[in-house]
Order: structure tokens, then sequence, then C-alpha cells
């Protein structure tokens, strides 16, 4: 995109800003464009230490930067200052939400309140989580005015109305309807992924919870019955994940399996990740977790990977971060991934996305 021209020669794009979630997916995104494109000063990424943000930006911006990379922190400056490029001198610009994985913090989540429905802000005060998705999708719709700016998000799970507004009806000429709802321009399939071996098909090796814990408890059932289907339950459903019991009996079950079946694969070298459903329940599984494997004398390493910041009264009186010394004491400045590729650590916990 940064190297597009029209028939006139001219560039499609004065600048491409590229958003992502977290600090660790923006240095991998930073390692992907510098190794497609090496030409130097063509990357800029705008950081939170230093100087502001939005003067970062306009010095990458000035400086004629073809691709602009920063996280969903910095995204509500860059976009400002996009708008005012776009009006003010006729620059164009694409912005790429790339992985747009949940996030619930700083001024992202205060620019995204301001335009939640009722039901959403509702989801969201009950544990919901907004995302960079989110995000675009409603700038889009409050600013479906914008000139000089192409939004692309890409994602595994489409929301309802990022598919409104980002998607294309396959009857474009007729109104959108039950009958022509819109749909993704491009999907790149897990089917394709796993057959051009880009990916692993993990269902081969998947063993469900259900059955994980029929196995360790003499045949009793885990029965949840419907209940999570209810939305009017779901604040019980909540409150039942997050129980220290039951934490504390999954975490029991996770690490023996992990001990008696994954940790002996590959020369004793095997890991193994936890996928949980929101970053409070990341950060207690990670607390119960390391009780459990030092109750237990185990070596085994843990690492805890999330977004932004938790507030959890339940679980300490400060807020909880992955780079903080209390779930992640052993990082001493690394990033989540160059930790887990050494030795010290063998599981790997992290909300789903």
């Amino acid at each position: 995109m940064a190297d597009l021209h029209d028939a006139k020669d001219e560039k499609l794009f004065s600048t491409v800003i590229v958003i992502s979630d977290r600090n660790v997916i923006d240095a991998q995104l930073q390692d992907a464009l510098f190794d497609f494109q090496r030409t130097t000063g063509v990357v800029a990424t705008i950081k939170s230490q230093g100087d502001s943000k939005s003067g970062q930006l306009a010095q990458a911006l000035a400086a004629g930067k073809k691709i602009v990379v920063c996280t969903i922190q910095t995204f509500p400056f860059a976009l400002e200052e996009v708008r005012k490029l776009a009006a003010t001198e006729g620059k164009t610009f694409a912005v790429i939400a790339d992985e747009a994985h949940s996030s619930q913090t700083g001024e992202a989540a205060a620019k995204l309140k301001q335009v939640l429905s009722p039901e959403e802000f509702a989801e969201l005060g009950d544990g919901g989580e907004i995302s960079a998705e989110d995000m675009l999708a409603a700038q889009m719709a409050a600013r479906a005015s914008d000139k000089g700016i192409t939004y692309v998000a890409f994602t595994a799970t489409p929301k309802a109305k990022t598919l409104q507004l980002f998607g294309r009806p396959p009857k474009p000429d007729e109104p959108v309807g039950a009958e022509n709802l819109p749909v993704p321009f491009h999907i790149y399939s897990m089917r394709q992924a796993i057959e051009e071996g880009l990916i692993l098909d993990v269902l081969k090796n998947y063993t469900p919870y259900r059955l994980a814990f029929r196995l360790a408890n003499n045949g009793k059932e885990w029965n949840d019955k419907e209940v999570e289907r209810d939305a009017a339950l779901k604040g019980i459903m909540r409150w039942v994940r997050l129980h220290p019991y039951n934490i504390s009996q999954k975490v029991q079950i996770v690490v023996e399996h992990f001990r008696e079946n994954v940790a002996p694969l590959l020369e004793g070298r095997a890991k193994a990740m936890v996928v949980l459903g929101s970053r409070v329940e990341a950060v207690r599984w990670k607390l119960a977790i390391d009780k459990h494997i030092k109750s237990r004398g185990y070596m085994i390493g843990t690492l805890v990977a999330f977004s932004g910041e938790v507030n959890d009264k339940e679980s300490g009186p400060d807020s909880f971060t992955e780079n903080g010394k209390i779930l992640n004491p052993n990082l001493t400045g690394r990033d989540i991934r160059d930790a887990f590729k050494g030795d010290d650590h063998q599981i790997l916990l992290g909300q789903r996305f």
C-alpha cells in the first residue's frame, strides 16, 4: 500500500498507519515491516515515552515516513493528526488495524465510550472488553464523512457492527437486509493456512476441558447446562468462572496434565499455552497457578500476557500489568515472546482474542 501509484504515477497513500493492540505485537510488526522493506527511514514507530505521541507522529509525517506503526494507546493521537492533514493538505492515508485484540485501557477506551450504545456500555461494565476493531468501527460510524482516509481491519472474529461498516453486501445494488448481509472483503481461512503449512491443526491435539474434567474426577460430568447462553445469567457465570475454588481445581488439572503428558515431549522442552476468557481471569489464574506450583515444589515457570492494566481488588489493591513484578517478575526488561523462548518458562497464560 505504501508503494501503490495511480495511472498518473501519483502515490495513492501519503502514509500507511499500522495499529496494533499490544507492545509485543508492535515489536513483531516492526520486525516484519523492516524485513519487508529495508530502505532506511521508511518505518517510524510512535511510542509512549519521550516526546508527546502527537508530536512524534507529526514529526514522522513531516519527514515523509511511508509507514507509521503505533499501538492502540497512541491511535487517538494518530487519527487526530491524519484527519487534520487530510483536511488541510489533501493528503491521503490508509489506517490498518492488525490483530484487533481486546483492550480496555487509557485514551482508547475513553474515546470509544463516547460512542457506545447503552447496551454496549452495560456489557463493558459487566466485564466485557473493547478492541481495536471496536475503535475503528466507532470512529467510522462517528466520522463517516472522513475523506482521504481508508480504513482496513484484520480480525479473526469480526463483530456484526464491523461487518456492517467494513463488509460488502453480496448484492451491492440491493439494500442490506436478512437476505443480503455484508460479508468480509477477503477471508484467509484456517483450513487454507493449515493446508499451506503456515499454522498447525490444533484440534488434532485438543482435549476439551469437559473430557479432562471427567478423566480427573472419576467420570463425573462438568455440567453448566445452558446457563452461559442466557444473557440474564452472564454475571452469575462470570462469578463461577472467577471463583477461587473453581480456578484452583482447574489449575490443578492443567498443571498435572502438563507435567504428566506434555512436559516429557520434545526431549523435555515442550511448552503449553492456557487460553482464558478475560484479562481478570488471566490475572487470577496466574496467581493461582503459581501458588499451586510453589506448594508442590515443581520446577515450572509461568508467564501471563494481556494488554493494558487490570484492576481487580479481589487479587490485590494495585493494578496489574504484564510487565509488573507481581505477575511476571522474571521478565527483567524482556518482552513476553523473548522470555518464553528460553528454558525458564514452560506455561504461558493469556486471554482469548
